[in-house]
């Protein structure tokens, strides 16, 4: 029903790994996050939001890349460091610069990778694949989020170089048009 009445969809995948799941968030498995992943790709756009927790997930990167991978090669996925908090207080903080390799050696399957939660992130901008021009750019001034500062993109291609790039206009949403794809506008 969700699928026929909303065009995007933003879906957490915590982890592909079961003991993570019951050890840090009660669910039994991943296998319900991912079918819904693999169910609602083709008939909606989706965007996958993964937490990274040291010692605990980031050896996951390059498994949940070939997976989403294998669903759209153009999803765009949301890595952000989760911060140790409340009963995670004895954890360490994420390594920017080990994640950040985790994902650059991943950027040739799936070019729509976005990692944050950290000031001075330039891994929230949308860069096209092709060419390395920057299509959509945001600052990240906080821990939490970017706020966007301009946009590079006059048409769903790249000025640049001319490659189609698949983007979620939240704006022609709202005007009850449909732009469907792998890199929000917001």
């Amino acid at each position: 029903m969700m699928a026929e009445t909303m065009d995007l969809f933003n879906i957490s995948l915590k982890s592909m790994s079961d003991r993570f799941l019951q050890e840090h968030t009660g669910l039994r498995s991943a296998a319900v996050v991912m079918r819904n992943i693999e169910y609602l790709a083709p008939r909606a756009h989706v965007e996958v939001t993964t937490p990274i927790v040291q010692d605990e997930n980031e050896d996951e990167i390059p498994g949940i890349v070939d997976f989403l991978a294998a669903i759209n090669p153009e999803m765009a996925w949301h890595v952000f460091r989760l911060l140790p908090k409340h009963r995670m207080t004895n954890a360490t903080p994420p390594d920017v610069g080990q994640i950040a390799q985790l994902v650059e050696d991943t950027r040739k399957k799936l070019p729509f990778i976005y990692f944050g939660n950290f000031i001075g992130s330039t891994w929230v901008d949308t860069v096209c694949p092709d060419c390395g021009e920057v299509l959509i750019e945001r600052l990240c001034i906080s821990a939490c989020g970017a706020r966007f500062t301009r946009q590079n993109l006059p048409a769903q291609e790249c000025p640049g170089c001319g490659r189609n790039i698949p983007v979620v206009n939240s704006r022609a949403a709202n005007d009850g048009g449909r732009v469907v794809g792998s890199a929000p506008l917001q």
